[in-house]
């Protein structure tokens, strides 16, 4: 044991030199995507003296998928917001909804993600009023 104490010493050293920076497994630095998912329109029409923003929507799957692979899922807290660390590449945020939603949708939205940078994308899950 006394042997092994230097090396393990080492280890958690090193480790914990890492910080913040989480390396990917190939050894790259990762990014964040951010977002909220929102569910629009609320009112059949909108104008300038009456506007009516999207919602947020807490509760809700979102999925980073890249190619046909389901990367991480998250899901949207009370502010609607979601958050994911990922390796540099190109992705596509997919809202994944449980249950039934009627005819509600929400088209994919692609972002790329870049080390050490953030990028900020919305899900807009559309509620069908025209």
């Amino acid at each position: 044991m006394r042997r092994l104490l230097p090396f393990l010493l080492a280890a958690v050293l090193v480790l914990a030199a890492c910080g913040e920076a989480v390396p990917g497994s190939d050894g790259e630095e990762l990014g964040t995507v951010r977002g909220a998912v929102l569910l629009g329109p609320m009112c059949p029409v909108e104008t300038e003296a009456s506007p009516c923003p999207d919602e947020p929507v807490s509760g809700e799957l979102v999925q980073l998928v890249q190619g046909t692979t389901v990367v991480a899922t998250a899901t949207s807290d009370e502010q609607g917001r979601f958050s994911f660390r990922a390796e540099p590449g190109d992705y596509r945020l997919m809202w994944a909804p449980e249950g039934d939603v009627g005819i509600r949708f929400a088209k994919p939205v692609e972002v790329s993600v870049v080390a050490g940078e953030t990028v900020t994308a919305d899900l807009l899950v559309d509620t069908g009023i025209r």
